[in-house]
């Protein structure tokens, strides 16, 4: 929170924090006028910073550039059959070696927010760029007409190319999103293009008039949300008639487990499934398929 003793000195306050006073500044700090006038003939204006905080994204694992080789030496020689068999709990061991074995070989991404790249800053954006700075420093140390004039021209220069590059950047994406473009795909564009990193989690959620916060309430309310939605209440008469029928048949508990589905599971199934599956998150146990 910052003061600011006469409101003349707004603008200033911006400038000190790199922030250029403009109307997208709303957005981004909040302000109010305070009820004492401390000491001064002006009172005095408060503002504050209401972006988003940094979050800590979840970590996940950088499969492309895991070293095999040492994964698969390092599970050899750490999973000894004996201690897992001897072992008070086995899976809890076996999730805790597999974790130093997978921190030793596989690396991770970063915690931290990730900055955007601007889609549309090229090569002429950064020399327009230089030559406009290079004008401004040459103005600071020689205010004569002709740098003046150059600087104003070497401004308009760079804003040029930058409108220039967003409207052909822009107009590129655009021209290449066809059924097949995820929104997924989409939505990071934007936020690269407003230079945004991952918003902050949901942490409450409104049901009517009141606000839940505990992830016990959250979870039980959605579920009974869901369920409702697909109870049948919002099905046909017909579904309902086949519904009842097919509840009142008795079920046969007996079984000698030779249904195809109690089969021996085989290595070659466990190969298969895992190429048919996608790059999707880890578990609470952070093991990766």
């Amino acid at each position: 929170m910052a003061l600011v003793m006469i409101r003349s000195r707004v603008v200033f306050l911006l400038l000190s924090i790199g922030m250029s006073p403009s109307p997208k500044s709303h957005s981004i700090l909040l302000y109010s006028v305070h009820d004492d006038l401390c000491h001064s003939d002006h009172y005095p204006v408060i503002l504050w910073n209401n972006g988003p905080s940094p979050v800590h994204r979840p970590q996940r694992w950088k499969l492309s550039k895991a070293n095999w080789p040492l994964f698969e030496a390092l599970c050899i020689s750490s999973f000894p059959q004996d201690d897992l068999d001897e072992a008070e709990d086995p899976m809890e061991l076996f999730t805790t070696i597999l974790q130093d074995v997978s921190g030793r070989a596989i690396r991770k991404t970063s915690a931290t927010p990730k900055r955007f790249n601007k889609p549309w800053f090229n090569e002429d954006c950064k020399t327009a760029l230089k030559e406009r700075n290079r004008a401004l420093r040459l103005l600071e140390r020689s205010p004569t007409d002709n740098n003046v004039a150059s600087f104003r021209i070497a401004r308009a220069k760079a804003r040029r190319t930058i409108r220039q590059a967003k409207r052909s950047s822009w107009q590129e994406y655009v021209s290449r999103i066809n059924s097949r473009t995820s929104s997924k795909s989409v939505w990071d564009r934007i936020r690269r293009i407003k230079c945004k990193a991952d918003t902050i989690s949901v942490n409450h959620l409104e049901i009517d008039s009141s606000t839940l916060t505990t992830l016990p309430d959250i979870a039980n309310s959605l579920g009974h949300t869901f369920s409702y939605n697909s109870s049948s209440n919002f099905s046909s008469d017909a579904f309902r008639r086949v519904k009842l029928r097919e509840e009142r048949k008795k079920l046969n508990f007996t079984s000698k487990n030779e249904e195809y589905y109690n089969d021996i599971f085989k290595i070659s199934e466990l190969k298969f499934s895992l190429k048919q599956a996608h790059d999707t998150a880890t578990g609470p146990d952070d093991i990766h398929y």
